[in-house]
């Protein structure tokens, strides 16, 4: 999707969060369920494609492409899901045209593109999040075992009750 910028949200408790954005754009920032075009998408899980976000003025604050010199035409916010959860959304903006400086729509070949690309993206995340869970459980184990090992060459009271206590 050839388009001027792309942001990735995660979905945390009652907010979107940004975790990354182009090249110079804050990351880390916040918003509600339901605000703006991420919010919505990750509020709704369905896809969003605004030829003008002008035009959505509901979703759309122009208050930002102000601060920022930066004029949003178009927009696809696609939901990123596991399981059918929605986990994050991936905002593109502005597509651009076949000439230089010429703005157009997103189509459905591009949001089909995306879709398909962001189901192997949930199917990524997931596994990444069952290995850290994996290893989190694993030095939990780890600790444990010490703490029994640590008890029985210990046979004096006192030592067993320091171990415990670390």
């Amino acid at each position: 999707v050839d388009c001027d910028r792309v942001f990735l949200f995660m979905v945390d408790n009652k907010h979107v969060v940004c975790a990354a954005a182009p090249q110079g754009r804050p990351v880390g920032w916040r918003t509600p369920l339901g605000q703006g075009f991420a919010g919505h998408v990750a509020k709704t899980g369905r896809p969003l494609n605004i030829p003008d976000a002008h035009q959505r003025l509901d979703l759309f604050d122009p208050s930002q492409d102000q601060a920022d010199n930066y004029k949003t035409h178009s927009v696809l916010a696609i939901p990123i899901k596991n399981c059918g959860e929605v986990i994050g959304v991936l905002e593109a903006t502005n597509k651009n045209g076949l000439q230089p400086e010429e703005q157009t729509a997103f189509d459905v070949v591009d949001e089909q593109m995306l879709l398909s690309l962001l189901q192997l993206t949930a199917q990524h995340l997931r596994v990444s999040e069952i290995i850290v869970q994996c290893q989190e459980a694993s030095a939990r184990h780890q600790k444990t075992l010490e703490l029994v090992e640590t008890v029985c060459r210990n046979l004096e009271l006192g030592e067993s009750v320091k171990a415990l206590a670390q």
